[in-house]
């Protein structure tokens, strides 16, 4: 016999789950944009679901501080900071150096042959104007150079960082001077970790995530 509860509370948390990445996807890609207000009617009809899953979704993008809610106020997407950005970027660049200098040691054939293959799609995406797919790409550039390395809680870390990067790397994808050098940025680092150079790879991750920082700061301010 199905338990009926059960069958509904799965249902529940698949709408749940399903608003989560809903949302999360338009804030992350900046089709909401920072600042603005999270107008519930609208994003149920959007959805297709009701007001209590879409509010518990929006509790959990509020714990990953993509959303502020404040009561009788509210919700809306949090903004973008210079401060937030700085403190990321020093997160990152304590974790991208090392992480480039071990990838160096251990990367693998099969691990260069995927590498350049995220180029080869990166620079196919700037060539079909696909902004979206290449901040996607970028992002599996950076968290597979970290699989490299063969440290899963370097990795993991890493991840996490640079989740909270991703509405920070759409807002660069949106400069025109940002997607002619994409390729040529992220080459330089690649090609220090599979030429076995730990120093010049190390160098480029650091020298790669203060850049992104500089650009962004300028967008920002």
């Amino acid at each position: 016999m199905i338990n009926t509860n059960t069958s509904a509370k799965n249902s529940s948390l698949l709408k749940v789950d399903r608003a989560y990445e809903d949302l999360k996807r338009l804030i992350i890609t900046m089709e909401l944009e920072p600042g603005s207000h999270i107008d519930e009617r609208e994003l149920m009809a959007k959805f297709d679901i009701g007001r209590t899953p879409l509010r518990e979704a929006v509790l959990r993008l509020v714990h990953e501080r993509l959303v502020v809610h404040t009561p009788r106020r509210g919700a809306w997407v949090s903004p973008l900071s210079v401060t937030d950005l700085k403190q990321m970027t020093e997160c990152r660049a304590t974790l991208e150096a090392p992480i480039a200098r071990l990838a160096t040691e251990r990367v693998t054939q099969h691990d260069i042959d995927t590498l350049c293959g995220i180029l080869d799609e990166g620079q196919a995406a700037i060539d079909a104007d696909k902004n979206v797919d290449l901040v996607n790409l970028d992002f599996q550039l950076h968290l597979y150079i970290a699989q490299c390395s063969g440290n899963d809680y370097l990795a993991s870390f890493l991840e996490q960082v640079n989740s909270a990067m991703l509405r920070y790397w759409h807002l660069s994808s949106r400069n025109s001077d940002t997607l002619p050098t994409w390729r040529n940025n992220h080459s330089e680092l690649v090609h220090a970790i599979i030429s076995g150079d730990p120093d010049r790879a190390e160098e480029q991750a650091r020298r790669h995530v203060f850049n992104l920082k500089e650009l962004l700061r300028g967008l920002l301010l």
